[in-house]
């Protein structure tokens, strides 16, 4: 019988996606709320004359710009590397990245009267899944 095999690469993409969640959950509380009165970044990190860490007082406006199009740009790179892989997001984690399930539309039962010149569509949404097993597998 055929298997499977699951690779390093395919390994270090999902814990890439996990982490990319867990970034944009964050990014999305930093962005709820627009109304921050007193906003402060910290900077850590290190140059050639030693290490940083220091607290910033900066207007929000300043920063939200900036912050949604990191957001957009993890979100994109997470969906690639997931459509990459073949890794199945579940429900919660497509909320967090504000995407929805595909809809796919179904045609019901068309009436036509003759003696009316209206004809009525009933439609129907279902949701498209796609279940690879990947998320199951895989427990954070």
């Amino acid at each position: 019988m055929a298997k499977i095999f699951k690779t390093n690469s395919q390994e270090q993409a999902l814990k890439d996606i996990v982490d990319s969640l867990k970034i944009v959950s964050s990014l999305n509380e930093l962005l709820k709320d627009e109304d921050v009165s007193e906003c402060k970044i910290k900077v850590m990190g290190t140059t050639k004359c030693g290490s940083i860490n220091e607290q910033i007082p900066i207007p929000y406006t300043m920063i939200a710009s900036p912050l949604k199009d990191y957001r957009k740009k993890i979100v994109k790179e997470t969906l690639d590397k997931s459509k990459t892989y073949s890794i199945k997001l579940e429900e919660n984690e497509e909320e967090i990245l504000g995407i929805r399930a595909k809809k796919d539309v179904e045609v019901k039962d068309i009436e036509v009267n003759s003696a009316e010149s209206n004809t009525e569509i009933e439609v129907k949404e279902s949701t498209n899944i796609m279940n690879t097993g990947y998320h199951n597998y895989f427990q954070r």
